[in-house]
């Protein structure tokens, strides 16, 4: 009775026309059968008819030996697990503190661009609103700013030194642990950097804690205090400019009292010229009719005179009403000028508040879309590395599989062979010595042969079970 199995690794019945092979002289020598040669067997002789045959069970010895095959195996595959599991968690640590490394380097420069942009802003802020009184306090304000920025720039750079000198010897540490010589050394190394690598990493925590507190304290009182002086500084402009507002209307109030008395002692000295010279007229009038005799018209001199005094006080009244115009145009040419001069102040200064304004819009906009950029780049590298490390898991666990299925099949294909020169120095044996019992042999070596097909089987069974397991394992 044979047994139909795979015809790369299954053990198959002795063909039929093995009984017709002949070996030559010598036969099979003791070095071809390692099976009857090992301890193992307990003396597996085969003699004459009489001779009594002492063996073990082959097929309990394989199951032995591949349940210890695969213990050992199973053994081998969790070390290495464990050893790729451990380097895996090492290499994600010192990503994570190069990514902190990188921040931080990112966060320093940020940092030194955001105090660079404050101290010109509020230079050109002092330059346009201040004046020359308040602008050495304020120096003094932007010196205390700037050297408390500079010291939680230094703070954060002593952090970043700290933090790369952790990194080097958490790397040379790692190096003595990998040629580390016992596994007693190797854990005491392992818990101690463990342990240091938690500190370490409570100090930086608590470091980075207190200078972002730090750094958000330093910049709300710094953002209270321009707001405070920007409000300052708008009361003091607003308070200028009612000023010379007041000032410009008292001048324009003293300037019309100052032309309404001119246009009243204009008016007086008028009114005392016509007098003046309706005196003389008069005067000459009657020295020239006492000198005349009374012979010209007394009432056409009267006339002239009348008309004469009459044109004057028309040319009077129309310098006065000329003196009005011109005064009263003045004015409206001076209130016009003041009223686009103030327009144009105004201008100015909301053209300027829009510039900047949209300046800070810009800067904001610039800002989001490097922020949205460096975002996307981290999750693509994210993705990457977790693609990268499911990759790198599903490659190893392949290969510890692979691995474990050649080392079955070098012990399968050992097997067959020791069962194989056992069989043919039986066979020759059994040619060359016949005996009542060789039909009772071969039913047993049937049994032997089907038992090892059914351990095969099972075999075949326990390794995709394993491979199942794998798989389901990396997913």
């Amino acid at each position: 009775m044979a047994f139909e199995g795979n015809d790369d690794c299954d053990v198959h019945m002795p063909p039929k026309d093995l009984a017709g092979f002949d070996l030559g002289d010598g036969g099979v020598s003791e070095d071809r059968a390692p099976v009857l040669a090992s301890p193992e067997y307990k003396s597996h002789r085969i003699g004459d008819a009489d001779t009594v045959v002492e063996r073990v069970d082959p097929v309990e010895f394989a199951k032995t030996k591949m349940e210890e095959l695969y213990m050992y195996i199973q053994t081998l595959e969790q070390e290495k697990v464990a050893l790729v599991g451990e380097a895996d968690l090492w290499k994600e640590r010192e990503a994570k503190q190069r990514a902190s490394n990188v921040a931080l380097s990112k966060r320093l420069e940020e940092l030194e661009r955001s105090v660079c942009e404050i101290s010109e802003q509020k230079a050109a802020l002092h330059k346009r609103v201040f004046a020359d009184d308040v602008q050495p306090a304020i120096r003094d304000l932007d010196k205390e700013y700037i050297t408390l920025l500079s010291n939680q720039i230094e703070a954060l750079q002593m952090s970043l030194d700290e933090t790369d000198r952790a990194r080097q010897s958490a790397v040379f540490k790692i190096g003595e642990l990998s040629v580390g010589e016992t596994s007693a050394s190797r854990n005491e190394w392992i818990a101690q950097f463990k342990h240091d690598y938690e500190l370490l990493l409570q100090r930086s925590k608590l470091s980075l804690a207190q200078l972002s507190e730090r750094h958000a304290v330093a910049m709300d009182v710094a953002l209270r205090k321009q707001q405070l002086d920007h409000a300052s500084a708008l009361d003091k402009l607003r308070l200028a400019h009612e000023i010379q507002l007041a000032e410009w209307r008292h001048e324009e109030a003293r300037r019309a009292k100052e032309v309404e008395s001119a246009m009243e002692a204009d008016r007086h000295s008028v009114r005392l010229e016509m007098k003046h010279h309706m005196q003389n007229a008069q005067i000459h009038q009657k020295i020239a009719i006492k000198g005349s005799a009374l012979r010209a018209d007394p009432q056409a001199a009267d006339d002239a005179v009348v008309v004469r005094l009459a044109l004057e006080a028309l040319r009077g009244r129309r310098m006065d009403a000329l003196k009005k115009l011109s005064v009263i145009r003045n004015a409206f040419w001076r209130q016009e000028l003041h009223r686009r001069w103030s327009w144009w102040r105004h201008a100015a200064v909301h053209a300027t508040r829009r510039r900047d304004e949209a300046l800070r819009g810009l800067r904001r906009c610039v800002q989001r879309r490097a922020v949205h950029g460096m975002r996307g780049a981290f999750h693509t590298w994210r993705w990457a590395a977790s693609a990268a490390s499911q990759q790198g898991l599903h490659t190893a666990v392949m290969q510890q599989v692979l691995s474990g299925e050649r080392i079955l099949r070098w012990v399968v294909a050992r097997w067959r062979r020791r069962v194989f020169v056992a069989f043919w120095t039986w066979r020759m044996r059994a040619l060359a010595a016949p005996s009542s019992d060789s039909a009772q042999l071969r039913s047993e070596i049937t049994k032997l042969h089907e038992e090892l097909a059914k351990t095969k089987a099972e075999t075949w069974r326990c390794k995709r079970q394993m491979l199942q397991q794998f798989k389901q394992s990396a997913m």
